[in-house]
């Protein structure tokens, strides 16, 4: 019995859950939604090697941002982002379903806010073009991993 199941007309009156056989499947239901192996769905193959590779890319990039940087808020601020970009994907890798779905939004935002400045960091400084532009492959590669799978889990 799946969540939206749970809704119908015959299961919306509780009396209705003291029939042998809805009871049955309402317990089936609730047994297997605390089941840590449906609960915790770690990427697998190429999604995690995605993954893998926008952490490992996070640190890499690291040294030249801030060598671009321009002061030490600056600096700290790109430690703290590193570090919590890090830290996100080690806990999709683990499978938590909260920091997945966080992961998904940044890599959505992070190829909205940084795409449309490729450009300009083109001709003013094209090593970071090629970084940025890395970074934005990386991302949008995990968005559509991420975001086909919940299609194709819906289907």
């Amino acid at each position: 019995m799946a969540h939206d199941e749970m809704g119908s007309p015959t299961l919306r009156d509780p009396a209705a859950l003291d029939e042998p056989s809805n009871f049955a499947d309402f317990s089936d239901w609730l047994q297997t939604r605390g089941d840590r192996r449906t609960r915790r769905r770690r990427p697998r193959g190429a999604t995690a090697w995605l993954v893998k590779a926008s952490a490992l890319w996070a640190l890499i990039e690291l040294p030249v941002e801030f060598w671009a940087s321009q002061g030490v808020t600056e600096r700290a601020a790109l430690l703290f982002s590193s570090a919590v970009w890090v830290s996100l994907a080690w806990l999709v890798l683990r499978g938590n379903g909260v920091a997945r779905g966080v992961f998904i939004f940044l890599c959505a935002l992070g190829v909205l806010a940084v795409a449309p400045a490729l450009p300009a960091e083109y001709s003013t400084f094209p090593l970071a073009f090629y970084l940025s532009l890395t970074e934005c492959v990386l991302k949008a590669l995990l968005f559509v991993a991420f975001v086909s799978r919940y299609i194709a889990m819906e289907s």
